[in-house]
């Protein structure tokens, strides 16, 4: 009788489920091991999570180390089997790789939330928003642009949405044309570097940008897509607000085209040190007045290096970008025009307030509290030249006053002033024409300098009159409009072949309030027609009087 052979396959079957639990096993360790990890960087900073997964790493490679050994020397009080060894080596290589890519995914979604909205830490829930964004694009700032039109200018590519706002690409290319010495002074770039502007009618703002000052236009610089978005006034009254506007956020744009050449970036930069820059070129020549420096308080520079941190300090008293404006101010002057390439070229190598230090020879904390003082005494010091009898030590005390706040108000009249006093008529007239520079909604600049200009150009004496009147309110209307009428009968004298005798009429009624500026006046009237005689005897003797 023949026996009957039968094979199986059990033992097949047996070994594949095994291979299955050590599959399923490692599958979901990995996973379970990559959540708590991933759930824990969120409180961990880019750097903090380097060094977490560092150790992680090298725990794990020991036990990689530990396995291969085993599989072929058993250890006392490890595995001996191989299958287990096997397994715990490809457990371990996938969580050291599981380990260093989460590292570098928190890095590198960091290092673009910096680029993109330069912000300088982040929260566990300022993560999951920011992570959320990104992948799934929901509540982004971005506006789809895919039905707006767009022109072409130089470097810029302008998109608009309507006619009306197609008629602020002119007024955007003007401002950064009237600032390009200043931009080369501070930048030295070679040519213009492309730039996108999105114009709007409601501005999208992200939500960890800075936020402008409440009230004003708004705008902001996105590094990463090098674009400029900007809201558009509703009418033509606020022409020159936009173009400040235009000019900041290009300047944020020529700062992190240079940084960019140094492999840096916005976040390896304080928030004060960007808006402050910025403030400065767009408007250091916005006038503030003295009541205004009384009522700001100040804040120490390391509470600003944030955007939050500056949203957080945008209403009265505090005023950051002003603040950090004459901080930026006050270091070109300490430093020159090249202060911003040689802080970017020590940042390559050193943090910022390393590299602050070498370039100014001071520790940030210790500079900027110096310079805080300073700010702070601003208005007894403006007091103090006031009071100042002698001409020479008032033109010193103002003008340390004028190097800190450069467009303070009551500083560039004292100035003008002074030097009128001294005898220095043109430095009197530079300070005239910075008061009409800062103060354009003013009369009274206007005004000033009329009578400055009175004889040397007439007819911009005028114009600068009729500029008076225009900006006058109704008190002042009289006043101002009977300094244009004075102006305008010497014109017509003069016209009429009898200079002289128009000047006299200004001259000796109250057109022209210093003596000083009056005696000069005459000396420059007649050296001007030196061959008209109606009038001259009379204003001869007007001067000597």
């Amino acid at each position: 009788m023949n026996k009957v052979v039968r094979f199986t396959n059990q033992p097949m079957v047996y070994g594949g489920i095994q291979i299955l639990k050590r599959i399923s096993l490692m599958v979901l360790s990995s996973l379970c091991f990559i959540t708590v990890y991933f759930i824990f960087s969120l409180w961990l900073s880019a750097k903090q999570s380097m060094v977490v997964s560092l150790v992680i790493a090298l725990f794990m490679f020991g036990i990689i180390i530990c396995g291969i050994i085993c599989l072929f020397k058993p250890i006392k009080y490890l595995p001996k089997k191989r299958s287990t060894n096997l397994t715990l080596i490809i457990l371990s290589g996938v969580v050291s790789i599981a380990t260093i890519f989460i590292t570098l995914f928190n890095y590198g979604f960091e290092k673009s939330a910096y680029d993109h909205e330069s912000i300088d830490s982040f929260t566990a829930s300022d993560k999951i928003s920011f992570y959320h964004k990104m992948v799934l694009d929901t509540s982004s700032a971005k506006q789809d642009t895919e039905d707006f039109s767009s022109e072409q200018v130089g470097a810029f590519t302008f998109y608009y949405d309507g006619q009306d706002n197609k008629k602020w690409i002119n007024s955007s290319v003007k401002a950064v044309e009237a600032k390009k010495n200043q931009f080369s002074s501070i930048f030295n770039l070679k040519e213009k570097p492309p730039v996108k502007i999105i114009l709007y009618n409601n501005i999208p703002t992200p939500e960890n940008a800075p936020k402008p000052v409440e009230g004003s236009i708004g705008g902001y610089y996105v590094a990463s897509e090098e674009t400029i978005y900007l809201q558009v006034p509703s009418g033509n009254k606020r022409e020159r607000e936009f173009q400040r506007k235009v000019v900041h956020e290009y300047t944020h744009h020529l700062f992190n085209t240079l940084i960019k050449k140094y492999d840096l970036s916005f976040a390896d930069f304080p928030m004060w040190f960007h808006e402050g820059l910025a403030t400065y070129v767009g408007s250091i020549n916005v006038g503030v007045g003295d009541n205004y420096i009384r009522e700001l308080e100040y804040l120490n520079f390391n509470q600003m290096k944030t955007p939050a941190q500056i949203n957080d300090h945008l209403r009265s008293p505090y005023n950051p970008y002003f603040q950090s404006m004459w901080f930026i101010n006050h270091l070109l002057n300490d430093v020159g025009n090249d202060l911003i390439t040689k802080i970017i070229k020590e940042k390559k190598n050193n943090g910022f307030d390393q590299s602050f230090k070498n370039v100014t020879g001071m520790g940030l904390e210790t500079y900027s509290n110096e310079f805080l003082q300073r700010l702070r005494n601003v208005s007894s010091d403006l007091i103090a030249a006031r009071k100042e009898s002698n001409s020479k030590i008032a033109l010193e005390k103002a003008l340390e006053v004028n190097a800190i706040v450069p467009n303070l108000y009551q500083s560039n009249i004292q100035l003008e002033k002074i030097y009128m006093k001294l005898g220095n008529f043109n430095k009197s007239k530079e300070y005239a024409q910075r008061l009409v520079d800062q103060n354009p909604e003013e009369p009274s600049p206007y005004h000033g300098l009329s009578t400055q200009v009175v004889v040397e150009d007439l007819e911009r004496a005028i114009q600068l009159s009729k500029l008076s009147v225009k900006h006058a309110n109704e008190d002042e209307f009289s006043f101002y409009q009977g300094k244009l009428e004075n102006l305008t009968s010497v014109q017509q004298e003069v016209e009429e072949g009898g200079p002289l005798l128009g000047y006299l009429k200004i001259f000796r009624n109250d057109y022209v309030q210093s003596d000083i500026l009056r005696e000069q006046l005459i000396k420059e009237l007649l050296n001007k027609y030196p061959n008209v005689e109606s009038g001259r005897k009379e204003m001869v003797s007007l001067f000597e009087s």
